[in-house]
């Protein structure tokens, strides 16, 4: 991070699994980073594979409106991504709809997807009991603020 700072770049962090398709959560903050960080982004990750190709896919798919077929070029063994050790991210991109699905109809907790652990903390915080409504989605971001630029929370 210093050195980040050091040559004036913001650094935003984002936890992503290498192996699951992003949580609810994670995928509207990496939504609303597309639309809010400053260009360039630069994306990376430990190896720069699996979480960032999936990243950088659903930025074409997003931010540059591109067809799902040359999104998903960018998981490719060219940038060291291989389906067979990570499925987890051609099946999400593969699946991924539009902006307005990821924001309002997406949830990994509803045991309708693979590669998805419907067991973890994420999914036990929200899930709606018997007696109480559903958790409606929400518009603000991982600090309490709302993310205005994104278009269904405007």
């Amino acid at each position: 991070m210093q050195e980040a700072e050091r040559n004036q770049v913001k650094l935003i962090s984002l936890d992503m699994s290498s192996r699951e398709i992003p949580d609810k959560d994670t995928l509207r903050r990496l939504i609303e980073v597309f639309h809010t960080a400053q260009k360039p982004i630069l994306i990376h990750d430990l190896s720069g594979a699996d979480r960032a190709g999936e990243a950088s896919a659903l930025y074409e798919l997003v931010v540059m409106h591109k067809p799902k077929s040359e999104a998903l070029k960018m998981l490719n063994w060219r940038f060291h991504h291989f389906d067979y050790f990570r499925p987890a991210k051609r099946y999400f991109i593969e699946l991924f709809q539009s902006e307005e699905w990821a924001l309002n109809e997406y949830d990994p907790c509803s045991g309708k997807y693979r590669y998805y652990d419907t067991n973890n903390i994420k999914c036990r915080a929200v899930l709606p009991t018997s007696s109480s409504p559903a958790a409606k989605p929400s518009c603000t971001n991982d600090a309490g603020g709302p993310l205005s630029e994104t278009p269904q929370c405007r």
